[in-house]
C-alpha cells in the first residue's frame, strides 16, 4: 500500500503541474514554464544568516512548545525498533521531515508557512514520544525509590495536566488573533469597489484579498513579481526598479501589501491619482488623465 500512496502523490502532484503551467499565464506553454522556473528558483533557494537563524528559532523556540527537534530523535528510536513495512513506512517520514526542515532553516526564507508539512507529519512522533514518555513514568520512579502507588498517580496526572495546558495554551495564543480579529476593512473597502468603480472598469493592485471578496476586474502585477519584491524589501537583495510596473487601469488600488512593497509609490507621487476612497489601510485612486 505504500507503492499505491506514493504513486497517488505524485500523480496529484503531477496533475497540479500541468494545470499550474497551462493556466498560470496568457502565454505560451514554454513562457509560462520559464516564468514558473525563474521565481520558483528564486523562493525555493535563499541563503541568508538571518532567516536561518530565523527558522531555528521558530523550530526549538516556544513556538513549537521544544518539541521538534525531540521528536525527530523519538523518530529515529522509532525507526530502528520497527521492522518490515512499519519500519520502511516510519523511516520514509522521517526522512521527508529532515530534508523539509533542512530546506526550510538553511535555504529558505523561513516563514512559518513554509515549515507547515514537514510540522504536520512531526506530530506523529510527538504524539509517540509524549506517549512513550508517560508510559515510562512508573519505571522512572521506580528507580528513584518512589514506590507510593498515590505518589505515582499523582505524578501520572500532573504530566498529562501540564501537557494538556501546553497544548491548549499554544493553541490560545495561535488561534486568539483570528478569533479576536474585529477589523472588517477589507470587506467594506470589496464593497466601496463595487459601488464606485464602473462597469467594465479596470483596477490595479496587488491586494489578493479584495480580489476574493468584490467582484471588480483587478490587474495584478505580471507573474514572477513576489519573488522580485520579497527580495528587495525582505532580504535587500534587489532593487524596486526590478519591480516598477505601470499601471494600465482607470483606478489604482493600495493596501496593507502594496503599500509594503512600494510598487505604486511613484505613480501616486507623480499626481496623475486622485484618491476618491480609504477604508482603513485600503485606499483607491482614480486616474486623473493627467
Amino acid at each position: 500500500w505504500f507503492a499505491a500512496v506514493l504513486f497517488t502523490a505524485m500523480s496529484v502532484w503531477a496533475m497540479w503541474m500541468v494545470l499550474l503551467v497551462l493556466l498560470m499565464g496568457s502565454g505560451h506553454i514554454a513562457e509560462n514554464v520559464r516564468l514558473l522556473r525563474d521565481s520558483s528558483s528564486g523562493a525555493l533557494l535563499i541563503v541568508n544568516a538571518d532567516r536561518m537563524l530565523a527558522g531555528l528559532k521558530l523550530l526549538i523556540g516556544p513556538s513549537s512548545l521544544g518539541l521538534v527537534l525531540p521528536s525527530l530523535v523519538a523518530g529515529l528510536v522509532a525507526v530502528l525498533r520497527a521492522d518490515g513495512k512499519r519500519r520502511f513506512g516510519l523511516q520514509a517520514l522521517l526522512v521527508f521531515q529532515v530534508l523539509w526542515f533542512a530546506w526550510f532553516v538553511f535555504a529558505s526564507i523561513a516563514w512559518p508557512r513554509y515549515a507547515f508539512p514537514a510540522l504536520a507529519l512531526n506530530m506523529v512522533f510527538a504524539g509517540w514520544l509524549i506517549l512513550s514518555a508517560f508510559r515510562s513514568l512508573p519505571d522512572i520512579l521506580v528507580r528513584l525509590r518512589v514506590t507510593s502507588p498515590h505518589v505515582v498517580r499523582f505524578v501520572q496526572v500532573s504530566t498529562v495536566a501540564l501537557v494538556t495546558l501546553a497544548i491548549v495554551g499554544s493553541a490560545v495564543v495561535q488561534l486568539r488573533p483570528i478569533t479576536q480579529n474585529r477589523n472588517h476593512d477589507a470587506r467594506q473597502f470589496a464593497a466601496s469597489l463595487e459601488r464606485i468603480v464602473p462597469p467594465g472598469a479596470v483596477v490595479d493592485g496587488w491586494e489578493p484579498e479584495i480580489g476574493f471578496l468584490s467582484n471588480v476586474a483587478i490587474q495584478y502585477p505580471p507573474l514572477g513579481s513576489l519573488d522580485t519584491a520579497v527580495r528587495a524589501r525582505w532580504l535587500g537583495t534587489a532593487a524596486m526598479e526590478d519591480l516598477r510596473v505601470e499601471p494600465k487601469g482607470e483606478f489604482l488600488m493600495v493596501g496593507p501589501f502594496g503599500r509594503w512593497v512600494g510598487i505604486y509609490d511613484q505613480e501616486i507621487a507623480s499626481g496623475a491619482y486622485e484618491r476618491v476612497e480609504q477604508v482603513g489601510a485600503y485606499e483607491l485612486w482614480e486616474h486623473t488623465g493627467k
